[in-house]
């Protein structure tokens, strides 16, 4: 019954008016399942009425002028392997029923065609159209089974990533279900801040409401821009973990990473509203590897060091700096530390001795002991970590009430955190001289600035920021200034405005000329002129 709610469009190819005009008249009045959409007198009609109209089924004779039934068949079956055939002829022969049925036709009729044949093999046609349409509703359904399912299964295994080291063997299950492998991959932690939030939205109510739709949208976007990604979201920030193809570079995958993200976040502000702050780990192999990058990505969003909204670790952190993970509340301490954040670490602080105040049966000595535990261990995490100049500082006065002792740790890990924003500060320094120094070996040189970044490993995003920080400039004004200061130089002592332009990288010496006058008022040919007449 349900059957003939159903549709199906049907061609008839024949290079006879009247057998056409015979079989749509059958067709019409013992099958009004299927409707004649459109009638072909040779196999190049057939062919394209098939693209333009993709029929369900085609009833079709083999001897037609121009291309016959069966070059025709051969081209649709190519074209629309699910649309269904039956070959009408008059020719009764072995040879060309096993030519048709070899490319796909359903059954092969000869002429005359007793009416009740014609009927017996288009109800087949009709019979497995049905199985072809409820097959293809059931994995429609399953499809929306899966994905109201599949969510669930990849925040179960993004949860799984994030708690701690796993072994592949504890996750395969869930790998299985999502269909994926992780031999590479890496991770990125999106958190929300005050200043994520239009100024304007006071209510906290808006703000929670807001920044549950921005997590959802990050979520959403995520599975779009990294098609074989897992993502979840906890109270404090979302996590994606992204596979990547182990075959590439690391700085190319830092690259990449990096731009991705920032289209990402681009697109999460557009539709939620909100700006995140975004940190980016390293490529680990294998799924056992994701929680290292998770943390690294974690303290990368951290890092206030440099004002950015997408960080990389690798870009922060020297190649092989140790990343501890003690217990709460020295692991969240010692990653302000690391992330340079004063305000941070004094926060972490208030918000533990809050909590500890509350307990129940937390006496002055507990208070004491804890605090000397938590401030040894981040003493030799700053020992073994080689921070210059940061050697753990004086041995905490033990004497002190827990109250006081509290304030004299606070102070001396704050000291800490600014002292290593200052020490981040002077290495970026060293590094932005190193790229500089590239560019002036390299003047005559076509130099780019995601040249410069790699020289000193940073993604080119990233250095353009830091650049900019720390010289006062961008890289392009730099670069410009650098070259038009040696071609002043070479000018001044006689050289000719093409020997000038090629030295420093111009290999068009108009175009030289036109920048030099835009930057100093005066053509390279004035500028040589004036220089002269000064002499």
């Amino acid at each position: 019954m349900r059957r003939w709610l159903i549709l199906y469009r049907l061609l008839i190819a024949d290079d006879e008016p009247v057998e056409r005009q015979a079989l749509r008249l059958a067709v019409a009045r013992h099958l009004p399942v299927l409707e004649v959409a459109g009638e072909a007198e040779n196999g190049r009609q057939l062919i394209e009425l098939a693209e333009r109209v993709k029929p369900d089924a085609i009833l079709l004779d083999i001897q037609m002028p121009g291309l016959t039934g069966l070059e025709a068949l051969r081209e649709i079956k190519r074209r629309l392997p699910d649309t269904r055939c039956v070959v009408v002829s008059a020719y009764d022969s072995f040879h060309y029923a096993q030519q048709a049925l070899q490319l796909g036709a359903d059954d092969y009729l000869l002429k005359p065609t007793h009416r009740d044949h014609l009927v017996e093999a288009l109800n087949k046609v009709v019979a497995e159209l049905d199985r072809q349409q409820a097959r293809r509703v059931e994995e429609l359904q399953q499809m929306e089974r899966w994905s109201q399912v599949r969510p669930l299964v990849e925040s179960q295994l993004a949860a799984s990533l994030l708690v701690g080291p796993v072994r592949r063997t504890e996750v395969q299950v869930l790998l299985d279900l999502l269909g994926l492998d992780f031999n590479a991959g890496l991770a990125l932690v999106a958190s929300l801040h005050e200043r994520s939030f239009p100024p304007d939205m006071l209510s906290e109510v808006e703000r929670n409401l807001r920044k549950e739709k921005a997590y959802a949208q990050l979520r959403r976007l995520a599975a779009t821009s990294f098609p074989r990604a897992v993502s979840t979201a906890t109270a404090g920030y979302a996590v994606v973990f992204i596979q990547v193809d182990p075959a590439q570079t690391e700085y190319r995958l830092r690259v990449w990473s990096m731009e991705a993200a920032r289209r990402l976040r681009d697109r999460v502000k557009e539709e939620a509203g909100v700006r995140f702050r975004m940190g980016l780990g390293r490529v680990h192999q294998g799924v056992e590897g994701l929680h290292a990058s998770f943390r690294e990505a974690l303290l990368a969003s951290q890092d206030t060091s440099v004002s950015d909204k997408v960080n990389h670790y690798a870009d922060l952190h020297q190649p092989g700096a140790a990343v501890a993970l003690p217990p709460p509340p020295e692991e969240r301490l010692w990653e302000r530390l690391q992330g340079a954040d004063a305000p941070g670490v004094r926060q972490e602080l208030e918000d533990w001795w809050f909590s500890v105040q509350s307990s129940p049966g937390c006496v002055e000595e507990v208070l004491r002991q804890a605090l000397l535990g938590f401030f040894g261990a981040l003493s030799r995490r700053v020992r073994d970590a080689g921070w210059p100049g940061l050697e753990g500082g004086a041995e905490p006065p033990r004497s002190l009430p827990a109250a006081d002792l509290l304030i004299w740790v606070q102070d001396s890990l704050e000291r800490w955190a600014r002292a290593q924003k200052q020490v981040k500060q002077s290495h970026l320094h060293l590094l932005i001289r190193r790229a500089q120094g590239y560019v002036e070996a390299h003047l005559a040189e076509e130099i780019t600035l995601e040249q410069a970044a790699q020289e000193v490993a940073m993604s080119p995003y990233y250095f353009s920021k830091v650049f900019r920080q720390v010289s006062g400039e961008t890289f392009i004004d730099y670069l410009t200034r650098v070259r038009l200061d040696k071609a002043k130089q070479m000018l001044s002592a006689g050289a000719s405005v093409k020997e000038a332009s090629f030295t420093v990288g111009y290999n068009d010496p108009n175009y030289f000329s036109r920048v030099f006058k835009k930057v100093t008022g005066l053509t390279p040919t004035e500028f040589r002129l004036q220089c002269t007449t000064s002499d």
